[in-house]
């Protein structure tokens, strides 16, 4: 009774996203998350994660232009053993010099052990100046947490 409760509630959600593909790629990401959270895998913010949990957790990065600038998308992949999720809000294109460039998007993503999330305009209307600088890295919430430099080829 209660596996049937549970996903007729899955259902529900998913149908409670919407069509975008982006809202449900990523419900997608989320909810293959939630059931393996629910078998007592451990589910942490990627800040909270210890180091070598936090090098386990890989981010590419892609562009796709329009028109004089650049959408960036991730793909986040998951090697600890760990559920991973991240507020897709905190994450921020970083110069040294301390400015930042938001991401595009607000809502929380989880991703489950030995599992991928792709997240399409991740940032958006970014220009190519920014993109090929070499001082600039990809953070989850302070400067502390890189999630990655990038080399893109524009």
């Amino acid at each position: 009774m209660k596996k049937n409760l549970v996903y007729v509630g899955l259902v529900c959600a998913l149908l409670l996203t919407g069509a975008s593909t982006t809202s449900v790629a990523q419900a997608a990401c989320s909810n293959d998350a939630k059931a393996a959270a629910t078998k007592g895998t451990v589910c942490k913010y990627y800040q909270k994660l210890d180091k070598a949990d936090q090098k386990k957790v890989a981010v590419s990065y892609s562009t796709t232009k329009v028109g004089s600038k650049y959408d960036v998308n991730a793909k986040i992949e998951n090697k600890s053993a760990k559920t991973v999720k991240f507020n897709l809000g905190d994450i921020c294109i970083y110069n040294k010099n301390g400015s930042k460039i938001k991401s595009a998007k607000t809502n929380t993503v989880t991703v489950k052990p030995k599992g991928t999330c792709n997240v399409k305009k991740l940032f958006t209307g970014v220009s190519a100046g920014t993109l090929k600088s070499k001082d600039d890295c990809i953070i989850y919430s302070n400067s502390e947490h890189k999630l990655g430099s990038y080399d893109f080829k524009l």
